[in-house]
This record gives structure tokens, sequence and C-alpha cells, in this order.
């Protein structure tokens, strides 16, 4: 899938996998490995910019998947060194769909910016493509990771890079809890 994105786009990506001997119940990951796609998809189409923008950065950018085990929980990250969220691009849909209050928006640091991104439905694509921004791909994955007891953090850094960890707390028995975390 990235190799084929990488020449869509005309973005030529390096596509790294850490921890891809992490065993987790499949059961368990399955809603959220589904919906993975969604962010890498983002991360090449929105993260990672056109050559000729990349600057002083290397001209063959980088998309990692990270898979941890804590012990407590299954981390995964989706990390590039793209450009970064701009997150002065989510404020106004925010508002528009009632994520945020054009008062209260205004004292939001940063992070809690970027994290509208998070929203269902609000995207800050420029324009959609057939490859993403519809808003739906990262409420998707957020729904799954809710649905286990986890949660989804977005981290940024602008021109250096994004990641997206999700973070998905062991469960004890599978065959009475079902898909939640006990």
């Amino acid at each position: 899938m990235v190799e084929r994105l990488s020449d869509t786009l005309d973005k030529p990506v390096t596509f790294i996998v850490h921890g891809g001997d992490i065993w987790a119940h499949p059961k368990h990951v399955r809603p959220v490995f589904r919906d993975l796609a969604h962010l890498i998809r983002n991360a090449l189409d929105h993260g990672i910019e056109d050559l000729a923008d990349r600057g002083d950065k290397p001209a063959v950018a980088r998309v990692e998947l990270r898979i941890t085990d804590t012990g407590k929980e299954i981390c995964i990250e989706v990390v590039d060194d793209g450009r970064g969220i701009d997150s002065d691009l989510g404020v106004q849909p925010a508002i528009a769909m009632g994520f945020a209050d054009g008062e209260n928006v205004q004292a939001f640091d940063e992070h809690q910016r970027q994290e509208l991104v998070l929203e269902d439905g609000l995207s800050i694509a420029v324009v959609s493509t057939a490859i993403s921004g519809r808003g739906t791909g990262i409420s998707a994955m957020r729904v799954a990771v809710d649905s286990m007891g986890g949660c989804i953090e977005s981290q940024c850094e602008r021109y250096v890079g994004t990641t997206m960890r999700l973070r998905i707390p062991h469960v004890t028995d599978l065959s009475t809890n079902g898909n939640k975390p006990s």
C-alpha cells in the first residue's frame, strides 16, 4: 500500500516497521489494525510534503510504524517526517461543526488545537482526494481505539513531523469480555 501511494502521489517514501514481532491477541487488536491504513494514508497524503517543499530534509521521506508492548498496553505509533499539523486549519471547521466554541478556542494551546483533527468528520485537508481528506479515517480509528478502552493522541512539530499514538490496554480474558479490556 505504501509503495503504491508513494508512486501515485509522486512522493518518495521509506516505510519502516518496528516491533512487528510483538504478539497481541488478534481478536483484541483487529479493529485497530483494520483501520490503521487510514493513519498511514494521512501521513503520506497530508503529512509528507511534495519533493520541492521538503527543504533541507532528505528527498526520501520517512514513515514509520512502531509497535511496543509495555506490559500494560500495546502502543502503536505512525510517525512521519513531514510538515506536521497546521492547527490553524482546524479551528474554523471545528467551530462550524460545534467541536469548539469560538471564544474558548482562542485560549487553546497548540496541542489542544492539534487535537481537534481527531474529532469525528473534521478534516484539515485543503482538498479531499480519493486517498484521504474526508475526515472519516481518523474518526474511524478513534472509534476502534475507544471501543477497546484505549486512547489516540497526536504529537506534532511543525515542519518536522507528526506522531499519531494509539494506546490499547491489554485484556485478561477475551472469552468473557469480547473486545473490551478488563
